[in-house]
């Protein structure tokens, strides 16, 4: 096997693999399991609720123990189901506020000043998108950013963006300058991740 550097294809495709593999994993067994246990107990409260309904008065305490049981575990599926979730988009808005400031701080690094950022969209990805827009198939956070600086810089940040642990989609690149003797360009970016 030859020992090479991966080329950024394989990179993005190595990123792209490992994200849908995590996702695959989350939903398989952490998400699919809760789910199914909530629907299961809350088809059978809704089993007990009709036997209960149609039933003579109660003979005596063991079914509405039954029920009260059944209640409660229902009640802690439903708190586990929350929590995951919360939890999972506690998680996704830490990743994009450690993503945006790190954007940020590229744009310092490379000499440009940020003058605009801002979430434009948040776009839901298509299960049965074509081939030939892979990018559909994701979902990602829409951001326009307006960077200001000498041509250098600029295409130093861009080059950057393409060297970080997320996945970058660059949508537009517009740079121009802002006056017209100067040589610094102000660049309007439309970046997703």
């Amino acid at each position: 096997m030859l020992k090479r550097p991966l080329t950024r294809t394989e990179k993005v495709l190595l990123v792209v693999v490992l994200l849908a593999g995590g996702i695959f994993l989350y939903a398989r067994y952490l998400y699919d399991p809760l789910s199914r246990q909530y629907e299961q107990s809350r088809t059978r409260l809704q089993q007990l609720r009709q036997e209960v309904a149609t039933a003579q008065p109660p003979i005596s305490g063991p079914l509405q123990k039954r029920v009260e049981e059944l209640r409660q575990e229902l009640r802690q599926k439903e708190r586990e189901r929350d929590t995951a979730a919360q939890a999972l988009k506690v998680q996704q808005v830490s990743e994009l506020t450690r993503t945006v400031t790190e954007i940020n701080a590229l744009a310092t690094v490379c000499q440009l000043e940020l003058r605009e950022m801002s979430l434009k969209a948040d776009i839901k990805g298509k299960p049965d998108a074509p081939a030939a827009k892979p990018q559909e198939a994701f979902n990602w956070k829409e951001y326009h950013m307006v960077v200001w600086g000498r041509a250098a810089n600029m295409a130093d940040f861009v080059r950057s963006l393409t060297q970080r642990r997320y996945l970058v989609y660059m949508e537009s690149l517009e740079a121009k300058p802002e006056k017209q003797d100067d040589p610094r360009l102000q660049a309007r970016l439309i970046i997703r991740f």
